[in-house]
């Protein structure tokens, strides 16, 4: 995983996040096999299965709160829209 620490303010509020961008986990396969016969074994690669792509951040909070999510980063989307989106209002 590549990383980078950023800081950010909107003039009152300071913080501090690890940014990651995945890289060679992306080849990471299941290791586990499925005993209940109800679910699919996947031969997919793990991210995938989530519906991540590349194009995805991993974003941790530096503070007290240590929270974290990934996100799919929008140039035309409020990044308050996606921090809302994964219920951590409030708490960054």
């Amino acid at each position: 995983m590549k990383t980078r620490i950023i800081e950010a303010t909107d003039g009152v509020l300071y913080g501090k996040f690890l940014l990651g961008r995945f890289d060679t986990e992306w080849q990471r396969r299941p290791q586990i096999h499925r005993t209940d016969p109800r679910v699919l074994p996947s031969r997919m690669p793990l991210l995938r299965q989530e519906g991540w792509g590349p194009d995805h951040l991993l974003v941790l909070d530096l503070s007290s709160h240590g929270l974290g999510s990934v996100f799919l980063p929008h140039p035309r989307r409020d990044p308050a829209w996606d921090v809302a989106e994964k219920g951590l209002v409030g708490l960054v």
